[in-house]
């Protein structure tokens, strides 16, 4: 479950900054970091009107900000495209590892040698470091594709009962093409890329021109743990976009298994608008995830 940085957003359109690695140290032990990013903003927020994008964590601002980037920026380069394929392939993994480790919350048994040594790779090729650099090999994909026709499978998905990626059902069902999809030569397309989740930490932002106007739309991590980093961002903003996931109303937060992703969303909602900030800042709520919600 990766984050977002500078350099996994080159080529992609996004607008990112070089940071010494000073500032770079700064930015990751402590919020006083984006102080020094929001300085290198303000000559484009000069000539622009600025957008937040809100939201509780898993909620899809950066998918928001990705298909502004299809629609109105650059789109993605083949580069962009290259970087992306292996936190692809670590989504599909750790996909999986949610499922197995979810059985015991609905007290599945795996059944079956084959199953159980479809298990054992996944978990073996598991590391919670972000292997990045993963690479499906047939063996895996096998072993990914038994598990995704499992009866645990089934019960855990539907349960819930998980932290799985919300695109994860999509990546199983393409990978039954591999090696076309997923194998050494193939290169992730837009659609690959708007269903992956990578964490946003940092500030991330696309600027676009929309009938002759012209926006700078920010992005932001939406864990606990980044909101912190928000305030900064707060000044002279023209409109806040606040993204709530409905998908999430029976799903916990990646940080607090016991908290609800909705209700996450509804109360930081109601925090979100009674800022005194944003007084008299326009606000949009967008309900995302309605294609996840109703199935």
């Amino acid at each position: 479950m990766g984050n977002t940085t500078s350099e996994d957003l080159e080529g992609s359109g996004f607008v990112t900054y070089d940071l010494s690695k000073k500032e770079k140290d700064i930015l990751n032990k402590t919020s006083d970091g984006y102080g020094k990013m929001v300085a290198k903003l303000k000559e484009k927020q000069a000539t622009q009107l600025k957008l937040l994008l809100l939201g509780a964590g898993e909620s899809g601002k950066t998918t928001v900000l990705r298909q502004m980037t299809l629609i109105h920026g650059t789109g993605f380069d083949d580069n962009y495209k290259k970087k992306m394929k292996p936190k692809i392939c670590y989504n599909v993994l750790e996909g999986a590892v949610a499922i197995i480790e979810s059985f015991g919350n609905l007290n599945y048994t795996v059944e079956g040698e084959d199953l159980q040594k479809a298990v054992d790779l996944i978990l073996e090729t598991y590391s919670p470091l972000k292997n990045f650099s993963l690479e499906l090999e047939p063996k895996l994909a096998d072993a990914i594709l038994l598990l995704a026709k499992s009866d645990g499978f089934e019960d855990t998905f539907r349960g819930k009962a998980h932290d799985l990626p919300d695109g994860w059902w999509i990546f199983a069902e393409r990978l039954k093409k591999y090696p076309a999809w997923g194998g050494p030569d193939w290169i992730p397309d837009a659609s690959d890329i708007l269903y992956s989740r990578v964490r946003t930490t940092g500030i991330n932002t696309q600027s676009f021109a929309v009938n002759g106007a012209n926006f700078m739309l920010t992005d932001v991590g939406g864990q606990r743990n980044e909101r912190r980093k928000w305030l900064r961002l707060f000044s002279g903003v023209a409109g806040v976009v606040y993204v709530a996931s409905l998908s999430g109303y029976n799903q916990v937060l990646f940080e607090d298994r016991t908290a609800n992703r909705l209700d996450e969303a509804v109360g930081l909602w109601d925090k979100t608008v009674n800022e005194k900030e944003f007084k008299d800042t326009a606000m949009v709520v967008f309900l995302n995830k309605f294609d996840l919600f109703q199935k």
